[in-house]
């Protein structure tokens, strides 16, 4: 029973960042089109929803704080970071590996239309950001400007991804799924964006 708090936080949090790609499978995968490139669409869908929720961990919400503790909520936050950027590694690869036409010069040339450029530039964006966020202390970035640059940069990849994922793959041209992720995820990620900025008043032993 003591333990009933924190199944019901990790069951929400688990189902919110599953859903989307659950709506993308009932939508999609009866469709024609390469094997490779649906699931490359759905692991960059898992990766968004993941990134999404990473203002909610941060938010330093009691709600969802008081059962873990604030050092296993960080904790958590830096390898669900490590997931989502995970799955974007493998996005473009399996998708170069299954699209017919441009094959693996995805992964190559910058010969390509602009919102696949702006996927490229998006996918370093996260690396970048990710790699100052595990070494800030070996960096010696002091906290409160990391945490503004790091909270900016979280918001321009969900949109700059969301921008790249309307235009090039099927996922968000679907308007249900689009709309669940417009009216349902982005909302909750800048507004715990702006929770962050306010609520971070003292350094967290990040």
């Amino acid at each position: 029973m003591k333990r009933s708090p924190e199944i019901g936080r990790i069951i929400a949090y688990f189902f919110i960042i599953v859903s989307p790609v659950a709506i993308f499978i009932a939508i999609n995968f009866k469709t024609q089109g390469p094997f490779l490139v649906k699931i490359a669409d759905g692991s960059a869908l898992l990766a968004f929803a993941i990134f999404t929720m990473q203002f909610v961990l941060s938010a330093r919400l009691q709600w969802i704080e008081r059962p873990f503790g604030l050092d296993r909520i960080f904790r958590f936050h830096k390898l669900m970071a490590i997931v989502a950027a995970s799955l974007l590694l493998v996005h473009p690869v399996m998708v170069a590996a299954g699209d017919e036409e441009f094959g693996w010069s995805l992964l190559f040339s910058f010969r390509l239309p602009w919102a696949v450029l702006l996927g490229k530039a998006t996918l370093f964006t996260v690396m970048v950001t990710a790699i100052v966020g595990l070494c800030r202390r070996i960096f010696k970035i002091e906290f409160q400007k990391w945490l503004l640059s790091h909270n900016a940069l979280a918001i321009l990849i969900l949109i700059a991804g969301f921008v790249h994922g309307s235009i090039v793959g099927p996922d968000l041209k679907n308007h249900v799924l689009r709309g669940y992720m417009v009216f349902a995820l982005k909302p909750v990620s800048e507004i715990f964006c702006v929770l962050v900025h306010i609520g971070a008043k003292l350094e967290i032993a990040y």
